[in-house]
């Protein structure tokens, strides 16, 4: 029922700060949806209606451009969708592993936007 967004830089979030950076939101029921449908209406693919509970963790990771990523003190790395591809492949190929230490993880999903 909550969704949690960071923003390391304090640049894109209203209200972050390099002393606290992130935002934690009560999105069941709030009406978020429709007030910013850019950021929440992705979770729709997934079965998360916005409206009620969700009984996962879902993850988004945005893609960052070249002029972006050359101002981030974290890293500078842009990563191209090839690249990501190559990254989610190298996850796909160690997921048996990596679940082996992790207690509540029960299983991994990675969908790409065509």
């Amino acid at each position: 029922e909550h969704v949690v967004f960071f923003d390391p830089h304090a640049h894109f979030l209203p209200g972050a700060t390099p002393q606290n950076p992130g935002l934690k939101v009560k999105f069941a029921g709030e009406g978020f949806l429709q007030q910013f449908p850019d950021q929440f209406s992705p979770y729709l693919h997934f079965g998360c209606d916005m409206k009620s509970p969700f009984g996962a963790t879902l993850f988004r990771f945005p893609l960052r451009s070249p002029e972006i990523a050359s101002r981030s003190e974290l890293r500078s790395n842009a990563y191209d969708p090839a690249q990501v591809h190559g990254l989610l492949s190298a996850l796909h190929n160690r997921a048996g592993e990596l679940l082996l230490f992790l207690k509540n993880v029960r299983s991994i999903k990675v969908f790409a936007r065509a």
